[in-house]
């Protein structure tokens, strides 16, 4: 019997902004952030200006215990975690100015409910 335990490095998902100017930044510069986690006790400068930002653009905060970020990321988070959007979101309404600006008629197909990869090509396909 192998009693070897193989340890793996704990990596944070590609959608986390750990650490308050990173966070800060990221907001600035438009990434869609979905949630911030802050730790509980945060204070400081920097955090209230953090703060005033998240409330000024409407993101939501939670505060929680500092273990839960540590679970989150293996990067020093100075207390602040932010989940931004894996997929850029565009206003609907803005991509049919564009595409009227353009002279073209714009198609706009909604799906909900799609999972499987094969049907979602299909009906992209069709839709070209």
């Amino acid at each position: 019997m192998n009693t070897h335990k193989k340890h793996f490095k704990k990596t944070a998902p590609g959608n986390l902004v750990a650490g308050l100017r990173p966070v800060i930044e990221a907001v600035r510069a438009g990434r869609e952030v979905e949630k911030v986690l802050i730790k509980t006790g945060l204070d400081g400068d920097l955090f209230r200006t953090l703060l005033d930002l998240l409330h000024e653009r409407h993101i939501p905060t939670q505060f929680v215990p500092v273990e839960k970020l540590h679970s989150l990321t293996p990067n020093h988070h100075q207390g602040v975690v932010a989940f931004t959007s894996l997929i850029p979101y565009v206003d609907l309404e803005e991509v049919v100015l564009r595409v009227l600006e353009r002279g073209e008629t714009p198609l706009v197909v909604l799906l909900d409910g799609v999972t499987d990869v094969r049907n979602f090509g299909a009906i992209a396909r069709s839709a070209e």
